[in-house]
């Protein structure tokens, strides 16, 4: 559940990816270990409501080479790494992959980035230091978020 504090990454190492590692490397130290993995929400340094969209974020595989780059006019990313995936969603036979022979999502088995306004806003309306989630009517809600992928 948010709390409201802003925490530099650099107190947490285990929440810190400025410099790359692997996703795993550190999902069962700190506060991750007691949520079962990363299900944390990471505020962009230097954001400006309006500022366009700007490339956030960027994990790869080493196994296949494969690249995905964030892109997105939001102020956070939800961080998800598949912490109650369990097997128990298959994918169909002619889906399975020499990269998931089980045809399975396990445990810890997928990594998602979710570009949003910070969990918890609307419990912060007026809050200047938290971008507004309040959308009056005749308003439109609009958000651009890109994914782009890079094949080795």
């Amino acid at each position: 559940m948010p709390t409201g504090a802003f925490v530099a990454v650099a107190e947490q190492p285990w929440l810190d990816f400025r410099v790359g590692k692997p996703v795993g490397r550190d999902i069962e130290q700190g506060t991750v270990a007691a949520g079962g993995g990363y299900d944390n929400a990471f505020v962009f340094s230097g954001w400006t409501e309006g500022g366009g969209v700007v490339s956030q974020a960027v994990v790869s595989s080493p196994l296949t080479g494969i690249s995905m780059e964030l892109v997105t006019d939001q102020p956070s990313v939800q961080f998800y790494s598949g912490n109650n995936l369990d097997c128990s969603i298959h994918v169909k036979a002619d889906q399975a992959s020499p990269l998931n022979p089980a045809a399975c999502y396990p445990h810890w088995g997928a990594v998602v980035l979710e570009a949003q306004r910070f969990p918890d806003s609307v419990h912060h309306f007026g809050d200047p230091s938290w971008p507004s989630v309040a959308l009056e009517p005749g308003q439109v809600y609009s958000q651009r978020t890109g994914y782009r992928f890079t094949l080795p």
